[in-house]
């Protein structure tokens, strides 16, 4: 894996872990081609989840849930749960809580069918996870689109300085994107727990499929 020359430090929360733990996860989240699924996101999540309610579950599926990140890739949820699960039972986590825990981290395979398990703990994770899709359009939500498309184009692209390359890929990104903003757009409810957030999320959504126009 490509490193960022700049290690940024992962919030932890209230988890335990091993220091080669620990430094495997922060190592994976400094990932060069990481512009949205990184480090910010992890401790943008984290923070949601010490002011609210510090749930140990919500944090260990935080840490967990993006370790295996290949934006060319539909397999990442799997493969992330498996590095969760396999950790967590050699830590000795029963096998309910392990289990759990690998059902929150699969449920953001599709958050929007994912609030049929009715779980409030889970709900509250997924809540974190999409929590930019409900911030005003020009303050976040464009930006991370900006981000997502270049974590696309370098899982892609072999030469980076080919601005011709980067484009088609980017070009690429936004037809994939344009189909699943029109997915959710069936969804009018997006956020379980944080439900003053979904205004903004429907909103968001319209805006950036006008942009396809």
């Amino acid at each position: 894996m490509n490193i960022s020359s700049q290690i940024r430090p992962i919030n932890f929360g209230n988890v335990d872990l091993t220091y080669d733990m620990e430094k495997y996860i922060t190592l994976k989240y400094n990932e060069d081609h990481r512009t949205y699924h990184g480090v910010d996101h992890i401790n943008q999540m984290m923070d949601l989840n010490i002011l609210d309610n510090d749930d140990h579950k919500i944090s260990l599926m935080i840490l967990f849930h993006d370790i295996v990140y290949d934006p060319s890739s539909t397999e990442n949820e799997y493969w992330s749960a498996m590095v969760a699960r396999q950790y967590m039972a050699d830590r000795g986590y029963t096998s309910s809580y392990v289990d759990f825990i690998v059902k929150g981290i699969m449920a953001t395979k599709n958050h929007w069918e994912s609030r049929s398990i009715n779980d409030p703990v889970i709900d509250r994770f997924l809540d974190y996870d999409l929590w930019d899709f409900g911030t005003p359009y020009y303050e976040v939500f464009e930006y991370n689109t900006n981000n997502l498309c270049d974590e696309y184009a370098m899982s892609k692209s072999e030469n980076l300085v080919k601005v011709a390359d980067w484009d088609a890929y980017c070009k690429e990104f936004d037809e994939g994107r344009k189909k699943w903003l029109m997915n959710v757009s069936k969804y009018e409810k997006h956020f379980s727990v944080y439900t003053e957030r979904n205004d903004n999320a429907n909103r968001n959504i319209a805006r950036a499929l006008t942009e396809f126009e």
